[in-house]
């Protein structure tokens, strides 16, 4: 297991290293720019997390605010060559990249099961539909506040406003059920 754990830490590493130098950045640069975000990171341990000299030792709060000062999503950094190179996502267990990634973010619960039926893909279907759902909705509302939409489509509009809030109400109650918070004031009152 140890093994795993340091190669995981050395891939991070390799991708901090590449994705840095394609800025033509120093290890200290990139350092200042963890400053800015709040959560600094030395130069040295980012030289050493570069070069494999941290062992296995690697927090999410690095993996985070070194993604974002080098403008990338973590997973890039997890899951470094995507999108057919090969990673081993967990030891002794290795898929492409791809499939990785589609695992972390729950976009399947097994290898080559991309259709799976589990809560995995059930919770992030319903998280997607409630934020497409609300991301339409404030393009709507803020189109028809600015009269942006005009008079004859304005009923088709509110219509759809209609339905656009009753999916999303179920579907954070659906959530809700299984134990996320969805950030909205029920009924009861309560977030």
């Amino acid at each position: 297991m140890a093994e795993w754990d340091k190669a995981l830490a050395d891939r991070i590493g390799q991708a901090v290293k590449s994705n840095r130098t394609a800025r033509g950045w120093t290890a200290a640069r990139l350092s200042e720019e963890t400053e800015k975000l709040g959560h600094s990171i030395h130069r040295v341990a980012i030289g050493k997390l570069e070069n494999g000299h941290r062992g296995a030792k690697f927090d999410v709060a690095e993996l985070v605010i070194l993604a974002e000062a080098l403008d990338i999503p973590p997973v890039q950094l997890l899951f470094p060559k995507l999108v057919n190179g090969e990673c081993e996502y967990l030891p002794g267990k290795t898929e492409t990249s791809w499939r990785a990634l589609q695992r972390f973010t729950g976009e399947t619960s097994k290898p080559l099961d991309l259709l799976a039926a589990g809560p995995r893909n059930r919770d992030l279907t319903l998280m997607r539909m409630l934020a497409a759902g609300e991301s339409e909705l404030e393009e709507l509302r803020a189109a028809l506040s600015v009269g942006a939409i005009p008079k004859a489509q304005r009923a088709q509009s509110e219509s759809r406003i209609a339905e656009l809030e009753r999916v999303a109400q179920l579907t954070r109650e659906s959530l809700e059920g299984l134990g996320y918070s969805t950030g909205k004031v029920g009924s009861d009152g309560e977030a």
